[in-house]
Formats: C-alpha cells, sequence, structure tokens
C-alpha cells in the first residue's frame, strides 16, 4: 500500500514538471512524447494505449457493478428498518387502543357514584 502510495506520488510529481514544461504527456499509459503529434500518434495506434483503455473500462465497470450492488443493499436496509419502524408503531397503537377499551370497560362496570 505504501509502495503504491509513493508510486503514485512520484507520478504526480512527474506529471506536474511535464505539465509545467508544455511537455506531451498520456496520464493512462504514463508515458511522456517529445510532440505532440507523437502523443496523438500513440493515443491512435498504440497497442499498449488500447490495453490501458480497456482496463479502466473494465474497472470503471466494475466500480459500477459494485456502487449499485451498495446501492441496492442500503436501499433495502432502509425498507427494513421503515418495515420494522412501521410494525412498532402499529402494535403501540394497538397497545393503546387496548388500554383505552379496558377502561372504558371498567368504568363501565364501576358502581355509580353515590348520590348525595
Amino acid at each position: 500500500e505504501d509502495k503504491k502510495r509513493q508510486k503514485e506520488e512520484e507520478l504526480v510529481a512527474a506529471m506536474a514538471a511535464a505539465a509545467a514544461t508544455n511537455t506531451p504527456v498520456c496520464l493512462l499509459c504514463r508515458r511522456k512524447f517529445a510532440t505532440p503529434q507523437q502523443l496523438l500518434r500513440h493515443e491512435q495506434q498504440s497497442q499498449l494505449h488500447a490495453h490501458n483503455l480497456k482496463v479502466e473500462e473494465e474497472k470503471r465497470k466494475e466500480k459500477e457493478a459494485i456502487a449499485a450492488t451498495e446501492a441496492a443493499a442500503k436501499k433495502k436496509e432502509k425498507q427494513q428498518r421503515k418495515q420494522h419502524f412501521q410494525q412498532q408503531r402499529f402494535q403501540q397503537q394497538q397497545q393503546r387502543h387496548a388500554a383505552a377499551d379496558v377502561a372504558v370497560a371498567m368504568a363501565a362496570t364501576a358502581a355509580p357514584p353515590p348520590l348525595a
């Protein structure tokens, strides 16, 4: 992981230096070129560039698939939480209604207050 990060930092530094000197660079292949025409030729004809494009596209699709899977899992979890909350709320309402029914029944069976 540290080696990968160090390599990325070196690449960024090299690319920044190339940009500062207006050197044509293929960021995908991490290559510098002497002229913009050579860069264009590389992008159009290089097997390495075509391969790297394909690899990047596969990585992008994989990330999208992972993101879609995670989004679906989050949506399912949200629905489950909502359903659980609704069930709890329904049970609480039933308990309140049952308690109210008991209170009404007790009041109906209670002795009437004495007449004064």
